[in-house]
């Protein structure tokens, strides 16, 4: 299915400062929707503790390299969840989980 971002859902809110009414598109980043045309994501793969999703095949490398990795460095920073692998869930980070996990990727990788 091809859409352009012109189709895509307009929000309308109103501002409670000044009543003015806004029409704008917003991304949904975070969820297993698409960000802009809010469409369900291609690479999804339900799993025992929760769902396993990717935007494309790029960020699903970069799951299956940080699932994979024995040793995680966290970057130097002053926020806590400063890294994208910081903020996956603990059951897919979990060790215990992570055959389970790669398995997933593989699945989801030959789709």
């Amino acid at each position: 299915m091809n859409k352009y971002y012109s189709e895509t859902p307009m929000d309308k809110w109103t501002s409670e400062r000044s009543g003015i009414q806004y029409e704008m598109r917003n991304l949904i980043i975070g969820t297993n929707i698409d960000p802009y045309f809010r469409l369900p994501l291609w690479l999804q793969k339900e799993m025992p503790d929760g769902l396993l999703w990717a935007y494309n095949y790029e960020h699903l490398s970069f799951i299956e390299n940080h699932v994979n990795a024995e040793l995680r460095n966290r970057e130097k920073s002053p926020m806590r969840n400063g890294s994208v692998g910081s903020r996956l869930p603990k059951w897919m980070t979990s060790k215990k989980n992570r055959t389970e996990i790669l398995n997933g990727i593989e699945k989801l990788k030959r789709k």
